[in-house]
């Protein structure tokens, strides 16, 4: 196997772009790579195989530009192409890009979901159904521990149909779930109820507090999360 090809994404003058993520469109057509030292995000046409112009306005090939001082990580994309889910690495935040042509707002971040990591988050995954968006916390900073998984409400029968009304907690935090150490890499199953996600595994690692915490407890890198409450408004589960 081979490159077909390479597509050039990101400012030529800016060597520090650092492409990060990348997600597809479930139509095929786009693509969004996650520029992680510049802070935006890059759409590339897949059937022109070339980086789309989002500002047609100055001379250069432009991004979509995140809230200021955005970091962006990991990126996923909803089963129906409405948004784009991004992920900072140094806030626990989540930017809501709206990835709809036909929508008023189209490739314009809405929303800024808030989680309660206490560093930034890494990657991101939506469960087979749609229904919800699950983060690992990033542990880039070793002294400060970031052992949980995060999940949002991102079911659209949840969606509030009167401005203020959010009872179901739609584009919201509904659950923290512990693992035995930090999370990097998450992925769906064919099962709605069960997530794959992986850690940085080494044998021990010590804490500031002098904690240590043995992270062969975590299934030597691999763990499964089993979401445990239908409530939508709320996940309860345990990652082993």
């Amino acid at each position: 196997m081979a490159v077909a090809i390479n597509i050039p994404v990101g400012n030529p003058n800016i060597p520090s772009d650092r492409p990060e993520s990348i997600a597809p469109t479930n139509n095929a057509t786009r693509a969004y790579v996650t520029m992680r030292n510049t802070g935006r995000v890059s759409v590339v046409d897949l059937m022109a195989l070339r980086e789309i112009d989002t500002n047609p306005q100055t001379a250069t090939v432009d991004g979509i530009a995140l809230p200021q001082g955005a970091r962006p990580q990991g990126i996923v994309i909803d089963p129906k192409d409405n948004y784009a889910y991004i992920a900072d690495q140094n806030r626990p935040n989540i930017y809501v890009l709206d990835i709809n042509p036909n929508s008023a707002t189209y490739h314009t971040v809405v929303q800024t979901i808030n989680v309660t990591s206490p560093l930034g988050l890494s990657q991101l995954a939506i469960s087979s159904d749609g229904r919800r968006l699950f983060a690992t916390g990033s542990d880039s900073n070793e002294q400060t521990p970031n052992r949980n998984l995060y999940a949002v409400n991102i079911d659209p029968r949840d969606k509030p149909s009167a401005q203020g009304s959010n009872e179901r907690k739609w584009h919201q935090q509904i659950g923290v779930i512990p693992t035995a150490s930090e999370t990097e890499g998450i992925a769906a199953t064919s099962d709605p109820k069960k997530m794959v996600f992986t850690n940085g595994f080494a044998s021990v690692r010590t804490i500031s507090n002098g904690e240590e915490i043995k992270l062969q407890d975590d299934g030597k890198g691999f763990g499964v999360l089993e979401i445990t409450s239908e409530d939508r408004s709320f996940v309860a589960g345990r990652g082993h």
